[in-house]
């Protein structure tokens, strides 16, 4: 096609906030491709072993065009591209990929770790001081809350916590999602909840690209020592989750689950 839709394609392929969806047509089945990060067009001409229509998404709307083979690339460009005018922040609320060296997610960042550093200074006598300075870093929690020292956490607004929260040394929430927390959850010395993610692409990791995806915790659950609950989990009410499991999908209510990645053993009614 003429160069100017060239261009077009290139400049196109260039930008990492691009989500691609792949569609192929293999021995006349029609499979559904994974989502894909996309950085150069060389990247995604790999890809291309069959005739392919690619459909992309930028603000939740589909634009498409035709590719055929890795020699030549044809073109059909259905509308325009709409720029993308969020901020890195935005596209963080809103649950896509953003680029975590941006300035205010800088900013939101540090101010949360000062008030975790003055949170992890306190002693045992500053009971107020404490519960004060959870509450100006946490989106919710109850008066009730207690977490030992040191705790640490990306944003902080993004945790909600319900009544008689208590947390053991060293537990870390990466909150670039909502982390949200029932009623009388009991957490072990290093329990960890990452919502965050990083791209499987390795030249957009290395950009500093992230994504974060909500974890949620019932009421009444219970972590041993040194958990991880990965992005995107659900756990139910009255979960066990053994010490030094890893969380990897949801849990149901009443489990007791344990291992790596943590497997349901028995249920408590």
């Amino acid at each position: 096609h003429d160069v100017l839709a060239q261009e077009w394609f290139y400049g196109l392929m260039t930008r990492p906030d691009i989500r691609i969806k792949v569609e192929r047509q293999l021995h006349d089945m029609r499979i559904l491709g994974r989502i894909v990060e996309v950085r150069s067009t060389e990247q995604f001409v790999r890809h291309l072993l069959t005739p392919t229509s690619l459909q992309f998404c930028t603000n939740n709307t589909p634009r498409s065009f035709m590719l055929k083979g890795t020699g030549s690339i044809s073109l059909r460009r259905h509308d325009s591209m709409e720029k993308d005018t969020r901020t890195e922040f935005e596209k963080m609320e809103a649950g896509e990929m953003f680029w975590n060296s941006d300035a205010k997610i800088g900013e939101l960042k540090k101010h949360a770790r000062r008030l975790a550093d003055r949170f992890n200074a306190t002693t045992e006598d500053e009971d107020q001081l404490r519960l004060s300075l959870l509450k100006e870093l946490f989106g919710d929690c109850d008066d009730d809350i207690f977490i030992k020292p040191p705790f640490h956490c990306d944003y902080g607004f993004h945790i909600h916590v319900g009544k008689n929260f208590f947390a053991n040394f060293q537990c870390v929430m990466l909150d670039a999602a909502p982390i949200t927390i029932g009623d009388n959850c009991l957490m072990g010395p290093q329990t960890c909840l990452y919502t965050v993610s990083h791209p499987m692409d390795s030249k957009t990791r290395i950009a500093n690209y992230v994504s974060g995806q909500p974890i949620t915790i019932g009421d009444n659950v219970w972590f041993g020592g040194n958990c991880i609950v990965l992005p995107g989990v659900n756990i139910g009410n009255n979960v066990v989750v053994g010490a030094g499991s890893v969380v990897t999908k949801d849990i149901p209510d009443n489990a007791v689950v344990v291992g790596n990645p943590a497997r349901i053993i028995r249920y408590t009614t």
